[in-house]
């Protein structure tokens, strides 16, 4: 059986906190390119990737107007599918 592995790629590292919603592709093919390199050399590893929500969902969480908690909740949920 293989060994799991969890790999968290922090939200902050890949986005631009100071920008609501923004990419950051340097350090998104930064951290790909990390994640092939681990897979490629540990074939008996079975792994799994998940990131955090840095400024696509801390944004829209911040954002108190008007809304209902079930449409915010929503809002986070699809900006964080997108990133």
């Amino acid at each position: 059986m293989k060994k799991l592995v969890l790999i968290k790629i922090g939200g902050s590292l890949i986005t631009d906190k100071t920008k609501p919603l923004t990419v950051r592709d340097d350090m998104m093919l930064t951290a790909a390119l990390g994640i092939q390199q681990a897979v490629e050399k540990n074939p008996e590893h079975a792994f799994i990737v998940a990131n955090g929500a840095g400024s696509f969902g801390h944004y829209l969480a911040s954002q108190e107007e008007g809304s209902n908690p079930e449409d915010r909740i929503h809002a986070i949920h699809e900006s964080v599918v997108l990133l």
